[in-house]
């Protein structure tokens, strides 16, 4: 009969678009606040019945102190995302999958440590949801975050074998 909702919030971000909410590191408990898409860059390759969409997306960090940031993107149900990556030093760094409670440990030790290296932690959270941890993010700094993903294109049902691509935007 409360009036909390159980469990973590939902993911609010618009299918395609992925969104970065931050706050300092250690901060656990602090509500984070969502940071500036700069720039995004769609690119849609169809060939046949298979798109293939390519997002870079550039955030910046407004506060005056470095920030961790919870990446959080969806993508179409029945897409599978091919590619994630994060900047390091104006190159964009292709994710490589590690066991989770591995990942989760290298990742916290760098970033609570102080490290200077660039961890990110994607995670899986449910169909067409995705999670990452992205550390750090520079003062004044501006992040890009870069994921492709594909689908096969379903027919519009109007004009026999016609397929229809719609940015979910």
């Amino acid at each position: 009969g409360g009036l909390a909702q159980a469990g973590p919030r939902p993911m609010e971000t618009p299918t395609g678009v992925g969104a970065i909410s931050a706050r300092r590191p250690g901060s656990l408990g602090q509500e984070r606040f969502p940071l500036v898409i700069r720039r995004q860059e769609v690119r849609v390759t169809i060939e046949g019945d298979l798109a293939v969409t390519e997002t870079v997306q550039e955030f910046f960090n407004p506060a005056s102190e470095v920030m961790e940031g919870i990446y959080r993107l969806r993508i179409p149900t029945d897409a599978v995302l091919q590619r994630f990556a994060v900047d390091r030093d104006g190159t964009l760094v292709d994710g490589e999958v590690v066991e989770r409670k591995t990942a989760a440990a290298i990742y916290e030790k760098q970033v609570y440590a102080g490290s200077l290296h660039d961890p990110a932690l994607l995670e899986w959270m449910g169909a067409g949801r995705f999670s990452a941890r992205i550390y750090p993010i520079e003062a004044g700094a501006v992040r890009r975050i870069a994921y492709r993903y594909s689908q096969w294109l379903k027919p519009s049902g109007r004009e026999g074998d016609r397929r229809v691509y719609v940015f979910p935007m």
